[in-house]
Order: structure tokens, then sequence, then C-alpha cells
């Protein structure tokens, strides 16, 4: 009669064990999620603190690769490519 008590107990306290343990990897996963979130949110926020700089450099940064393939023309890529 002890044995099948003993043997219940343990079952029972490896099925705890178990259900602490699922719980405790499923709540690091929404840990996870909150600190994408949290990072998400300051990157946002630092985007509309530095909204203007950020345009000022996107606008000199387009500005210069247009200069740059200002003069290009894929019309004269064919002309250069020699296909034999």
């Amino acid at each position: 009669m002890l044995n099948k008590i003993s043997a219940y107990a343990t079952v029972k306290i490896w099925k705890i064990k178990e259900a602490i343990k699922d719980f405790w990897e499923e709540e690091q996963g929404a840990s996870q999620v909150l600190e994408i979130v949290i990072v998400l949110v300051i990157v946002v926020g630092l985007a509309l603190v530095f909204r203007e700089q950020i345009g000022t450099l996107v606008g000199k940064l387009w500005s210069s690769i247009n200069g740059a393939t200002g003069d290009f023309d894929p019309k004269n890529i064919q002309d250069e490519i020699d296909i034999t």
C-alpha cells in the first residue's frame, strides 16, 4: 500500500515539475516579445525626436546617389555588352 502511495506521490511531483518547467519556458517567450516591443518603441521614439535630422541625412544620401548615377543610361549597357 505504501508503494502505491509513494508511486502516486512521485508521479504527481513529476507532473508538477513539468508544469512549472512548461510555464517557465512559456513565460520566457512572452518576455522576449515584450523586450522586442520595448526596443521598437524606443526606436520609433528616437526616429520621431530626430526626424528632421534623419530627413536631412536621407535627402543628402539620395542626392548623392542620384548625382553619382545621373549619367547612367541603361540603353548604353546593351551597346557595351558584346554578346557573341
